[in-house]
């Protein structure tokens, strides 16, 4: 039986290749919000509908502040009705759940492991040092994107993201996927 999007978030969560998404520590280098957006439907990108009245109150187990950052991004973006949205805190170690996938309808949060990219941690040290969008950069870049088709890769069920801001406009032609690894 093949995995929706929806559970492909929640298996892919726990190696996501070291991705994407957002950082209370980027906030300094970075002011916009960053967030990774579930949707489904026959357009890949094509959001999902949902209530009308989604939960307002922070969810248990992430940042509020970024929580609110990430809302923002979406709504900047103009990313339509969604029912699940992902957010890595990158001020965290990488040894610490730091990939929240939140349930914006009923406001339950699960977290997971999630690395980040190879460049952005040059010491090993565990914690991001520093993004890029440049090719070959091999690091993370910060910033708002919304999953796309997912397919069977090099390390089992992967998932395309779309990178929406100037900071992860490469993210396609860089091929930063959500995988297992």
């Amino acid at each position: 039986m093949p995995l929706n999007r929806r559970d492909m978030l929640r298996f892919g969560a726990l190696g996501a290749a070291g991705l994407v998404l957002s950082s209370s520590a980027s906030s300094q280098i970075l002011p916009s919000a960053f967030s990774l957006s579930n949707t489904a439907g026959p357009d890949p990108l094509a959001p999902l509908p949902v209530s009308p009245q989604p939960v307002a109150t922070a969810p248990t187990g992430i940042n509020p502040q970024l929580l609110a950052r990430a809302r923002a991004a979406l709504n900047a973006h103009g990313v339509g009705p969604r029912d699940t949205m992902g957010v890595v805190d990158f001020s965290l170690p990488s040894s610490e759940p730091r990939f929240h996938l939140v349930n914006l309808l009923d406001g339950s949060v699960a977290s997971h492991l999630v690395a980040h990219g190879r460049g952005s941690d040059p010491d090993h040290s565990g914690f991001v040092e520093k993004f890029s969008n440049d090719f070959g950069s091999y690091a993370s870049s910060n910033g708002t994107y919304v999953t796309g088709d997912y397919y069977d890769g090099k390390y089992g069920l992967s998932m395309k993201v779309r990178g929406l801001d100037w900071s992860n406009s490469n993210a396609e032609q860089r091929a930063i996927v959500i995988h297992n690894a």
